[in-house]
């Protein structure tokens, strides 16, 4: 068990982590120091705490395929640790619930990068961008992707949105990618009062 401040961690081009403090707990099973595998392994940050499968290999360059999952993680002190590829990005912040599954597999060196997928579901937030309160809930199931540590790769997709409000409902479907040169995609119903 150890407290550990992480200053940096960048896969390419993507930094995920800068200057946030974790708890890490559990058992790490070693063959020869060469490999890597985590038992019991919980990672906390804030109030949340995400499980640990998997592990990671120095023999040959280093190679990681690992999994993190969590349920009713906060949500405003999840969105710390999501990457601001992207300007508008930065203005985003929900309150609620989130669970998340993700995985990373590949190589990690100069030249490559593992690949990083992962799935969520938020439930209950609520946007802090409009500071008249209007937006009552937000509801959704997405996905989203590193492309291997290529910014012009990496997405964020929605695969189903809904929001209630004040003043009507809004469902649909959104996707973010291309973060460099960024593409949005939508499809929306509306539901007006």
């Amino acid at each position: 068990k150890v407290d550990v401040m992480v200053n940096q961690l960048a896969i390419g081009k993507i930094s995920y982590v800068s200057s946030k403090r974790f708890e890490f707990s559990g058992r790490i099973k070693s063959a020869a120091y060469k490999s890597f595998n985590f038992a019991d392994f919980i990672v906390t940050y804030k109030s949340n705490k995400l499980t640990v499968d998997g592990g990671f290999s120095t023999e040959n360059n280093f190679y990681v395929d690992a999994a993190i999952s969590g349920t009713d993680l906060v949500l405003k002190e999840m969105n710390e640790l999501i990457p601001k590829v992207s300007q508008n990005l930065e203005k985003i912040n929900f309150e609620g619930k989130v669970n998340i599954s993700a995985k990373a597999v590949g190589f990690w060196n100069n030249k490559h990068h593992p690949f990083v997928y992962g799935e969520f579901d938020v439930r209950g937030g609520k946007s802090e961008l409009l500071t008249d309160k209007s937006i009552a809930s937000v509801n959704m199931k997405g996905s989203f992707s590193n492309g291997k540590g290529d910014i012009n790769k990496a997405f964020i997709t929605l695969d189903s949105y809904k929001v209630n409000t004040n003043f009507g409902d809004f469902e649909g479907k959104f996707t973010l990618t291309n973060f460099n040169n960024t593409r949005i995609s939508l499809f929306s119903n509306f539901n007006l009062f």
